[in-house]
């Protein structure tokens, strides 16, 4: 703000009502030299007394404070950028918290990924803990477990479309489920009775079968969710 500009500007305010700094103080109620001093910049008025003024001169607040008469699209294009900044503000406002709601929403999926995952290991150790006395063959379903689980997370994140946050917790969590599902199949057959049986060769092709029969059900069920989800 410049008080000499601002100055300057009520004296030609002034002027073009034809009034004297007699006339003006005494409408106003203030000395004469309280006018002069406005008028050259060395003072500035009140605010009650630039609301006055800006409604005898019939001219914008703005217009006083700044020393210039600006036009009506000036002041038009002025509260039009002053809209357009507060409906941006509220964009960014409202982006800002999507994207909280949104990384909330994923560390939930993440959370119930994990427990997934937790439940899946604890049900493939207790397999492999209750077909202890069958050395050879809990070696050879927690490999074929582990291998399937592998496999099945590298075919399934490949197509491009499967590349994406949700296809990664669609497919680990499916994963989980696929190898507690195997895991308490294959003890079925086993401890179908209650007590352990060893079924032999015929047994262990049961539990590899029944692994990649599940694993492939669950890919089935994955990839049709991400894809309907894309």
């Amino acid at each position: 703000m410049d008080p000499v500009k601002c100055g300057n500007y009520l004296k030609t305010l002034r002027k073009e009502k034809g009034l004297t700094q007699e006339q003006l103080a005494e409408m106003l109620g203030v000395s004469n030299r309280s006018v002069s001093r406005w008028e050259t910049g060395a003072n500035l008025p009140d605010i009650d007394i630039i609301i006055i003024l800006s409604e005898y001169y019939d001219v914008d607040i703005r217009d006083i404070l700044d020393g210039e008469n600006r036009t009506a699209e000036h002041h038009a294009a002025e509260r039009s950028n002053e809209k357009m900044l507060a409906e941006e503000k509220e964009v960014i406002v409202k982006a800002v918290e999507y994207g909280s709601e949104k990384e909330r929403g994923l560390a939930r999926k993440v959370f119930f990924a994990v427990l997934a995952g937790v439940a899946a290991l604890a049900v493939s150790l207790f397999a492999a803990l209750e077909l202890l006395d069958n050395a050879k063959g809990s070696g050879v379903l927690l490999f074929a477990g582990v291998l399937a689980f592998t496999v099945y997370c590298m075919v399934l994140q490949i197509p491009q479309s499967h590349r994406s946050t949700y296809g990664y917790l669609v497919t680990l969590i499916s994963g989980f489920a696929a190898v507690i599902v195997s895991s308490a199949a294959v003890l079925l057959l086993f401890f179908a009775s209650g007590n352990y049986h060893n079924y032999g060769i015929a047994g262990l092709f049961y539990s590899l079968g029944m692994i990649a029969l599940v694993f492939t059900a669950a890919g089935l069920v994955a990839a049709k969710l991400i894809k309907k989800k894309s």
